[in-house]
């Protein structure tokens, strides 16, 4: 005979595993947690066991019972008849009527089990799980989870910080040894990295991170000391360690002395200091040709895509736009620095800022030009890594008296005004420098700059006039102003 109650039990048994995997899912999800943070396998397995204890007790899997479920089925399947409950009643013990009805709604279940789900939140324990997971995962790659504690390498020949006596003659007594060692770096503030420790005294590192080493004797020495570059730096003592720090500014090589209580020395083998640079952003402009020419009559607007990445974060990012109208000794340059239509959030490592440049919007006539360039910095303190895009020009063809035509990938204009705009930079480069010593070193620097930069432009802009074929860099030097200068004492002199 048919046992109408296994039915039931098989639906609480599916009932109570549910409420298990949803216990194991928190547990594991903070035991891996705790690995990434530890790289420790016995803290990972005891945050399991404590979480899976704590979970177990708030879900319960052991409360689901056969007449709970028959509760609960009768108030989820209207097909049950609120008569699940006969299925626990031995056969003998009911009447034909509800023998029938038992029959009935066994039939009934045994189809409709399969589309009846137990109670549980088996969906919302994996997605706290996986999160928790990801946590641990990208913790450990960004270094999240090793403030103050060392990496779990182990303490190998190749590693271990041995010393040798500097004179083996006089060495009367067994050398004290380490019993241990570690080294912690701390990146720049702006980084926004977390202090990592190692016990391998080879360090590479970011300019301007700070280095504390500590080491400890299995005996009583004198004096400890780091020497580098021809100078040694004394080691404090301090709770049975010998620690010293010092900031990271240029690569290098040093080694570790000590004395012992005789007055013996010794010295350790040299270790590197690798110092590396904080990377400038990286430009890329998209969208658009290096050189665009409009119709007076046509929409005038340039949509530009610039994609900006930088290994610490970006904090800084706009736009210099120049119009230069006019032509000849009368022609004038206006600047204008232009923030981006997409906000930019500081500190983003990576991100694309989009643009629309509406030549009406910036008053511009036929015959004027456009050239700009994108500027960006990063976070380096004290003084922030800068860099700006190539640049890229825009024109409105002026149909009266523009002769125009295109030389590579830059507009051209052959008429001889170069010469004309040139005189007017002569005239400011010789304002500058009679200015020089009324300036600040920074100031002066950076109005050369923009000197020689407004000088290359208008080369580009008259590149084959002056019979360059191609001449595609802005970069400033110092020759054209010391040339100028030079100049400037010639006509001076006769």
């Amino acid at each position: 005979m048919k046992d109408h109650k296994n039915i039931l039990r098989n639906f609480k048994n599916r009932w109570q595993l549910l409420l298990g995997f949803e216990v194991g899912a928190y547990a594991l999800g903070i035991s891996v947690l705790v690995y990434f943070m530890s790289f420790n396998l016995l803290f990972s397995c005891l945050g399991f066991v404590v979480i899976a204890f704590f979970a177990a007790l708030i879900i319960k899997p052991w409360k689901p019972s056969i007449e709970s479920t028959s509760s609960y089925i009768d108030q989820k399947l209207e097909m049950a008849e609120y008569s699940s409950g006969l299925l626990l009643k031995p056969t003998d013990q009911l009447s034909d009527l509800a023998l029938l009805q038992q029959t009935r709604i066994s039939e009934k279940l045994e189809k409709e089990k399969i589309n009846l789900s137990p109670p549980n939140n088996i969906s919302r324990a994996g997605i706290i799980a996986t999160i928790l997971i990801l946590i641990g995962i990208l913790g450990n790659q960004m270094n999240l989870f090793r403030s103050n504690q060392e990496i779990s390498n182990p303490q190998t020949e190749s590693n271990l910080v041995t010393f040798e006596p500097i004179d083996s003659t006089k060495v009367k007594i067994m050398a004290p040894r380490l019993e241990s060692q570690s080294v912690t770096i701390r990146y720049p503030k702006y980084t926004n990295s977390q202090a990592f420790s190692d016990i391998d005294m080879n360090i590479k590192a970011l300019e301007g991170s700070w280095a504390k080493w500590q080491i400890k004797f299995d005996s009583k020495v004198k004096q400890v000391a780091l020497h580098s570059q021809g100078t040694d730096y004394p080691m404090v003592f301090n709770s049975g360690v010998y620690g010293g720090s010092s900031q990271l500014k240029n690569s290098g090589f040093y080694y570790f002395k000590f004395k012992d209580t005789l007055d013996n020395e010794y010295s350790s083998k040299l270790y590197s200091i690798e110092v590396t640079s904080d990377r400038s952003p990286e430009i890329t402009i998209s969208g658009i040709e290096q050189f665009t020419s409009f119709e007076f009559q046509e929409s005038k607007k340039l949509q530009l895509i610039t994609s900006i990445s930088d290994d610490f974060g970006i904090s800084k990012a706009h736009i210099i736009a120049t119009v230069s109208k006019g032509s000849g000794e009368s022609v004038k340059f206006r600047e204008e620095r232009m923030e981006f239509d997409t906000p930019l959030k500081q500190g983003n490592k990576s991100i694309d800022l989009l643009k629309t440049l509406d030549l009406d919007m910036l008053k511009m006539d036929p015959g004027d030009e456009l050239y700009f360039y994108v500027e960006s910095s990063d976070l380096k303190q004290p003084t922030a890594n800068t860099s700006r895009s190539e640049t890229y020009f825009a024109v409105i063809k002026d149909t009266t008296n523009y002769d125009f035509a295109v030389a590579g990938n830059l507009g051209v204009d052959r008429m001889p005004d170069y010469f004309r705009s040139q005189r007017q930079l002569i005239i400011d480069t010789k304002k500058l420098i009679s200015e020089r010593t009324n300036l600040t070193k920074d100031t002066f620097n950076y109005r050369s700059n923009e000197l020689g930069f407004d000088q290359k432009a208008l080369r580009l802009r008259y590149a084959e006039f002056m019979g360059e074929e191609e001449d595609s860099g802005l970069d400033i030097g110092n020759e054209n102003l010391e040339s100028l200068e030079n100049e400037e004492q010639n006509e001076e002199e006769e």
